[in-house]
């Protein structure tokens, strides 16, 4: 078979794909393209997610961790924050 027929058979081919089958087909040579560029294909040709950071699973904004008091690296305060807020709690539920 020559390029032409190659070519002619292939845009008989893709009139009769799906939405979907016709994108996965888009990804498959964009893959093709980078493997044989050895380059990385412009953002958002591969609709591939990228793993949920930690951050992202807890959901979303943790600005609160970032806002400690002192410096929780030291034992000793951090049993003491620790037994306060327990403290804390347990007078809450009394009350």
């Amino acid at each position: 078979m020559n390029t032409l027929e190659l070519r002619n058979n292939l845009k008989q081919k893709l009139d009769t794909l799906s939405l979907h089958e016709l994108e996965e087909l888009w990804q498959f040579t964009e893959f093709l393209q980078y493997k044989n560029q050895n380059s990385f294909p412009e953002e958002g040709h591969l609709k591939e997610k990228k793993p949920a950071t930690v951050i992202e699973k807890m959901g979303g904004d943790c600005q609160h961790f970032f806002e400690g008091q002192e410096n929780l690296s030291d034992r000793d305060i951090r049993k003491q924050i620790i037994a306060e807020k327990i403290k804390m709690k347990y007078e809450t539920k009394l009350s």
